[in-house]
Formats: C-alpha cells, structure tokens, sequence
C-alpha cells in the first residue's frame, strides 16, 4: 500500500535541512538563527523562525546532548507511583527542576530489583545530568546504584537509600515520629499496643520499629513479641496482620501500622469482624497519605514532609550539575516528622 508523501512527512520530524530546502538557505544559516546566533541577519533570521514554527520543528535535544556531553534532564528511581506518598514527592521534584531548567525522567521499579537495574541503565544510556533515588524494599545489594556514579552522573538518594555508597541523602526520622505516636497513644492510656512492622530490609521500617520498642521499655510496657507482626507496605499486609492479632487470646486495644495504606487495611478487617474503631480497638498509621483523612473513622498519623523532600533532593543534585572548580562534599539531610491526631484513636473505652 503506497502513502502520499505529505501523509509521510507529517509522520517525519522535520530537521534543520529541512527548513534550510524549503528557504533555498544553507542548514548552517538555518542553525545559527535558531541558535539566535549574531552573524544572521535579523530580517534573515525572523523569515527562519516564523518557517521553523509553520513546519513545527522541534530541536533535537538528545542530539545535542550526546554532541555536548551536557543534559538537561534529571532521572528519577521510585519504587513506585501509585502511593500517595512518592508521586507526592516525585510532583514537587519535578516543579523544582523545571524551575532551574532541567526536565525529568521517571522510572518506577515496580519494588523489583530487576527492573530497578533496568531502569539504572537506561538512565545512563540516556546520559541523564543527575539521578535521585529511592531504592526498591528489595534492595541489598550497591552496585548497580555505583554504576551510576562509575558513570560519571550525579547521584543523591531519598527516602530509601544506600548507606554505603559516598553520596548526598534526603533521609526522613522516621525513629522520632514513631516514638511520637507511641507517647500518644500512652497518654490517651493504651498499655496494649500492636505494631504491624514494614519489611525488615528497609531502614525506615526498621526504625519504626525501634521506636515502638525503645518507648514501651521507656514506659514499662510488657514486650509481647505477639504483638509484633511483620508484613508490608500494602493494605493486604494490614488486612492479614489484623487477622492474626485477632487470633489472639488477650487481643491488643490499640495498633500502630508502618504506614497509613497498611493501617486502613487493617481498619477495614476489624469492622469485618464487627469491632468499633476506635472504641475497641484504636488504630494508627504512619505517612499521612491524602486519604487518611477521609476515613471512617479519619486516622490518625505521623506527618512526612514529602514536599521538602522533593525539594531539598533537587537543591542537593544541583551544585553537582554546575561547573565548578570543586566538587561539593556529600552530605545527609534528616528531615523531621510531625504528629497528626485524629478520630481513629480516640479514648479507650472504659
């Protein structure tokens, strides 16, 4: 089957020689008035313009980047986007770069340490200027995260890192807002609480934990490992979790999930069973995602400064961006939580 060739062309990206044909002009003229260069004339290069914009030429920027050695597009490594929380961050990553004139490149692991090496590749395939990471709940292993550095492209971490590796890091105190949420629901008079822990594998998750730990010895509570059930990140960790606690012959009167999505889960297989939240049962999360608001009843949570987050991964990225005569030395940023009450912890019933 044959094509005219007008149907061919608006399938073609139109090139610099492409204009240059159309204005009988040599490419070399056309490049400079595009480039705004001062050797055109003005009338020549206004003529230029207006063409490229009636052809709707689009400058090839990959192009330019493998001639320059130069990008403009910073990559980022999200275990994934679907959770408030990281397409959160990922939104103002993306509003601070563009504010500094770099576009972003995003690439989500799927929590898949296969795919997060996939997605390391193609990010220095692409010469990326820079890389901001979160690393997969999987991740042991450091070398393909060095790989980028080996590669000659900035690298900073957030969230989940890589301790090993000498790099600049956006970490949040996750250790401080669960002795936080702890303390407040021993004041509200709770002596039996749950946690349903995070994978053991992430240094957040394990902090958390460590919180809930160090406050109940600080107030004398009674350590039941029982109590402490190890799962995920997902609403189906709090749902399963939550079984098991109701399983038990001296079931806890409050839980602390190690985020909001794994509290909700929760929530949701109490009522199942017919139970009042938060009248027999308080329940807490962790993340303050958008939805934990909305709730019934709305949960109570520790604040995470996603928006700082964002922001402060970007502004360490980009004096490794700039020319400069040295390079700046790494440094870790620990960003603090903040606690948000709600209805879901209530009082405990008489």
């Amino acid at each position: 089957m044959s094509m005219n060739p007008s149907a061919m062309k608006s399938r073609t990206n139109v090139t610099i020689k492409d204009i240059a044909r159309k204005l009988q002009l040599h490419h070399t003229t056309v490049s400079r008035a595009l480039r705004d260069h001062p050797d055109v004339k003005e009338e020549t290069r206004r003529l230029i313009l207006a063409t490229a914009q009636e052809m709707n030429y689009h400058p090839n920027t990959f192009a330019a980047n493998l001639r320059n050695q130069k990008s403009n597009v910073i990559g980022v490594i999200v275990p994934e986007l679907s959770h408030d929380f990281f397409s959160s961050i990922v939104s103002e990553v993306t509003n601070e770069a563009d504010r500094h004139g770099y576009s972003v490149m995003i690439c989500q692991s799927n929590e898949s340490v296969d795919q997060e090496n996939k997605n390391i590749s193609a990010l220095i395939r692409n010469r990326v200027a820079g890389v901001l990471a979160s690393t997969s709940q999987f991740t042991i292993n450091e070398t393909p995260f060095r790989s980028i550095m080996d590669a000659g492209i900035p690298l900073v971490f957030f969230d989940r890192v890589c301790r090993g590796l000498a790099t600049s890091k956006v970490v949040v105190d996750f250790y401080q807002g669960a002795c936080q949420m702890m303390e407040h629901l021993i004041e509200l008079g709770f002596r039996r609480i749950a946690h349903i822990a995070g994978p053991a594998d992430v240094a957040g998750a394990r902090e958390r934990l460590q919180g809930y730990l160090d406050v109940c010895r600080r107030f004398g509570l009674p350590l039941d490992e029982r109590l402490i059930v190890p799962g995920g990140f997902l609403a189906e960790n709090g749902v399963l979790a939550a079984e098991r606690l109701l399983a038990l012959a001296h079931r806890p009167d409050a839980v602390f999930a190690v985020n909001d999505e794994v509290a909700i889960g929760a929530m949701i297989r109490l009522k199942e069973e017919g139970l009042q939240v938060p009248q027999d049962i308080a329940v807490a999360g962790f993340d303050n995602d958008k939805i934990s608001a909305f709730t019934t009843p709305p949960l109570t949570t520790v604040d995470v400064p996603r928006v700082e987050i964002g922001k402060k991964s970007v502004e360490l990225l980009l004096p490794y961006l700039e020319p400069a005569k040295t390079t700046p030395e790494p440094v870790i940023v620990r960003l603090a939580t903040k606690l948000v009450v709600r209805a879901s912890t209530g009082h405990p019933s008489a």
